[in-house]
């Protein structure tokens, strides 16, 4: 069963730039209404609960649709813009992951493709229930 006192987080992904070693988590959010935010931070879960609620900038949203204990959905980020570095041809580029999987009784199995550069990823999701805005 889907939960939405808390969050879903992926494991530790490591990104390597510039002679650095960045540590980050993905992050999903449930409504109960049908919505979802997504958010990539290096933050730990009860950091990231501080601010990550809907209308957050940095949050990407979407709705998602539950059969059974199958569950899909997709997230489009914010508009970007000069700012983020998000602007392609004058244009502001948003990013859109779709998502599909199973629900499990404290995980979400979900296998993942990036429209914007077609990455594909299948990672487990943790629940870790926190005290929520």
């Amino acid at each position: 069963m889907l939960r939405f006192n808390g969050l879903y987080c992926s494991p530790l992904n490591e990104d390597r730039a510039n002679d650095m070693v960045l540590f980050y988590r993905d992050y999903f959010r449930f409504y109960e209404d049908g919505s979802i935010i997504a958010v990539v931070s290096t933050g730990t879960p009860l950091e990231v609960a501080r601010w990550f609620y809907k209308g957050a900038q940095q949050a990407s949203t979407g709705i998602y649709a539950i059969e059974g204990t199958s569950i899909a959905f997709s997230t489009r980020s914010n508009d970007g813009g000069p700012d983020r570095g998000e602007e392609f041809n004058g244009h502001s580029l948003q990013v859109v992951v779709s998502y599909e999987g199973t629900i499990g009784e404290h995980t979400l199995n979900l296998h993942s493709h990036s429209h914007a550069n077609g990455h594909e990823a299948t990672k487990i999701y943790e629940f870790v229930p926190v005290e929520l805005r």
